[in-house]
């Protein structure tokens, strides 16, 4: 019941919302945070399998649900911690948990939108892809304002200092992408060249 209670804030009284999770900070629960992120795959899955077929991003077929939720919550828990590392250093007042809930409540918009946008998707046609394109724009327009006023509220910032923080944020983000991807490129290299050593000296040994 909480959960909802909350959900119709960040809906229709965001402000409110985000400065009521920041008051909780001692009677916090990880249960809402794992509620919004299963609805969020759950609304992912439906629209894989159920958007109407001219307006689909992705055949059922060739969909892999596995890498649909990775890119799906990549850019949430990056943002999660490109946030908390720079709010923690720029006079922040949040912690990680309280980021993590804030930000799984602002993705409520992508539940309410796109399980009625997939219903809705049943009867439109191809002609009515600009419609269709104009929701989900819409919808991430509003996720990321969710995003930004949980960043002001949590941290009591000035609108210039969250907009500031916002593309540092951005930025941080980019440069853990960039990093998890040269790291793993190392060591796929790394591997590579162990194993041809190994190649090596069992060809000249045996």
């Amino acid at each position: 019941m909480q959960t909802i209670r909350m959900a119709l804030l960040v809906i229709f009284h965001p402000i409110v919302a985000f400065q009521y999770i920041k008051k909780l900070r001692d009677r916090f629960n990880y249960m809402p945070i794992i509620i919004l992120l299963l609805s969020v795959i759950a609304s992912r899955c439906f629209a894989i399998y159920f958007t109407h077929f001219p307006l689909a991003e992705i055949h059922p077929r060739e969909a892999n649900i596995f890498l649909e939720i990775f890119k799906l919550f990549l850019p949430v828990f990056t943002w999660t911690v490109a946030s908390f590392a720079l709010t923690s250093i720029l006079d922040g007042e949040c912690q990680f948990r309280e980021i993590l809930m804030a930000t799984a409540y602002s993705m409520l918009p992508y539940i309410l939108v796109t399980i009625p946008l997939t219903i809705l998707s049943r009867i439109l046609e191809g002609e009515q892809q600009g419609f269709y394109d104009t929701a989900q724009t819409i919808m991430w327009i509003w996720i990321i304002l969710l995003i930004l006023i949980s960043l002001k509220e949590l941290n009591d910032y000035s609108v210039l200092k969250t907009i500031m923080v916002a593309l540092l944020g951005l930025f941080t983000m980019i440069v853990i992408w960039a990093t998890v991807v040269l790291f793993f490129a190392i060591v796929s290299q790394f591997l590579n060249f162990i194993q041809e050593v190994l190649v090596e000296v069992r060809y000249k040994f045996y």
